[in-house]
């Protein structure tokens, strides 16, 4: 075939363009800060792999690769109608991972190893794009949702993925997994380890809304969620897990929880809707003053609820099959006895309306 291969010192571009050529590499080893550009085929499905000092990108006809670039950019067709994948892979260093449609940095892996080499990957057009965290450090993910259309985001600890109609991005083993969206319809959904994990949520939120903790492993991960108006926790792998849920100042919320059902739904209608289940301890907080409404449901079993104006008259409680219920400035609590034998035990002038349903025995 003809081969044409062009190197601008000035500029440190390596440019290769070829006929008949199915299979190209470049090396740069002789110093300087350079640059790579590799293209996709528009006549098949073809994948990138970017790693901090070797890229390839390949389809059924042709292995383009660059070897010891500090930056490398891939481009594919995205309205050729073949899905082309990404796949980005981190240092032994601090990475960090950007991706996403409305992704201000565009689609790229960057960091720096331990032993100072700085790299940077890019993959601009690719529908599926998926980056690895397994070489070490403490890394990180930013992940975008699409302008204009309803996507979804599932966290475990292991894994985020977050896709819409056009997209599908997946951040593997990152230590932390920050997750943007800008559409009223974006939905996630967050599951636990086997270890102890934490789970904050609401406007009020003081560390936003996020799942975190560590696997009985020592792998500690955490997913960080802005801008999601309907968002579920799950924590089924076990551990001792906590739900702390904050309200939204200035608006009525509203809290549903079961004993039974082991969940707390906790919404205000505009602005968010929130629901943890199967987690041993909720913690939910209301506003002072915004007359926030709670109905809690027993279990089977013996349960007991408690309002103790001597030791706090906004704590309302709620205990029974291994789950506490701990709620503070709701305007009016409302608790609902089935079977079993449940007791209540008040002290003193509430800050609340307490309103028992059933039969609640005085202890």
């Amino acid at each position: 075939g003809h081969e044409a291969l062009g190197h601008d010192p000035r500029r440190a571009n390596l440019l290769v363009r070829g006929r008949g050529v199915r299979a190209v590499s470049a090396f740069a080893t002789a110093g300087g800060s350079d640059r790579a550009e590799l293209y996709d085929s528009d006549t098949s499905r073809d994948v990138f792999v970017g790693t901090p000092r070797d890229s390839t990108i390949k389809g059924p006809d042709f292995t383009c690769r660059a070897v010891g670039f500090h930056e490398v950019s891939a481009y594919a067709s995205p309205n050729d109608g073949f899905d082309d994948v990404a796949q980005l892979y981190d240092s032994d260093g601090d990475d960090v991972f950007y991706a996403g449609p409305t992704s201000p940095e565009g689609t790229k892996l960057v960091g720096t190893t331990l032993a100072g080499w700085t790299f940077s990957n890019s993959a601009d057009g690719f529908r599926y794009v998926y980056g690895y965290a397994k070489a070490g450090g403490n890394d990180v993910a930013e992940l975008y949702d699409a302008a204009g259309s309803d996507d979804a985001f599932v966290g475990k600890p292991a894994y985020g993925v977050l896709y819409g109609p056009e997209f599908q991005l997946r951040a593997s083993l990152f230590e932390q997994v920050n997750v943007y969206a800008s559409d009223p319809g974006d939905r996630a959904k967050l599951y636990d380890s086997d270890g102890d994990d934490a789970f904050h949520a609401g406007p009020s939120s003081p560390v936003g809304t996020r799942l975190s903790g560590t696997t009985l492993a020592g792998r500690s991960f955490a997913h960080t969620l802005a801008g999601f108006y309907y968002v579920n926790a799950y924590a089924y792998a076990g551990g001792s897990d906590r739900a702390y849920l904050y309200g939204s100042a200035g608006a009525v919320d509203y809290l549903s929880a079961s004993l039974e059902g082991r969940y707390a739904k906790f919404y205000d209608g505009m602005s968010y809707r929130v629901r943890a289940e199967r987690f041993e301890r909720y913690e939910v907080r209301g506003t002072p003053g915004d007359n926030d409404q709670a109905s809690l449901f027993d279990s089977p079993g013996n349960d007991h609820v408690e309002g103790d104006a001597t030791i706090d008259p906004a704590l309302a409680v709620l205990i029974g099959a291994g789950q506490r219920y701990d709620l503070y400035d709701f305007g009016r609590v409302k608790v609902t006895g089935s079977t079993g034998t449940d007791t209540k035990h008040v002290v003193a002038a509430l800050d609340y309306v307490l309103e028992t349903v059933g039969t609640w025995i005085d202890v």
